[in-house]
């Protein structure tokens, strides 16, 4: 399928064509922090939830899961991660990858008051 914008088609390789996928790219990622923003500014509080036992999955993908103490995984596009968190305190080893950078922060900040240590590594997964 052939995607133009400005009348350059996207699936032919060329310099221009790469130019502007990078700045699309970059235009989704500022947007995806300001996004992030506001999300996470209603969700201060949710360590304490996973902290008091509290999940973010259901029992469903838990079954699907299996016993996840001690696995080591990665969460691709994890945003602020509550996922991450939540399977952290039940042991896994759980890095996160995301490309906004707001997200990231915020998980952090929430992995720390979780009381959990993680990493969380910005790259875009399309590169």
């Amino acid at each position: 399928m052939d995607y133009k914008v400005n009348s350059i088609t996207l699936d032919e390789p060329n310099e221009t064509k790469d130019m502007l996928r990078r700045d699309l790219n970059e235009e989704n990622r500022m947007y995806w922090n300001l996004a992030a923003a506001v999300r996470n500014s209603l969700k201060r509080y949710q360590a304490q939830f996973f902290v008091n036992g509290g999940a973010s999955q259901f029992p469903e993908q838990f079954a699907l899961l299996g016993a996840i103490a001690d696995q080591k995984n990665v969460h691709l596009q994890c945003n602020s991660d509550q996922d991450k968190l939540s399977l952290a305190l039940l042991g896994a080893d759980v890095p996160g990858v995301d490309f906004s950078d707001t997200a990231l922060a915020f998980a952090q900040e929430m992995s720390v008051n979780g009381g959990r240590d993680a990493w969380f590594e910005r790259a875009d997964i399309c590169d």
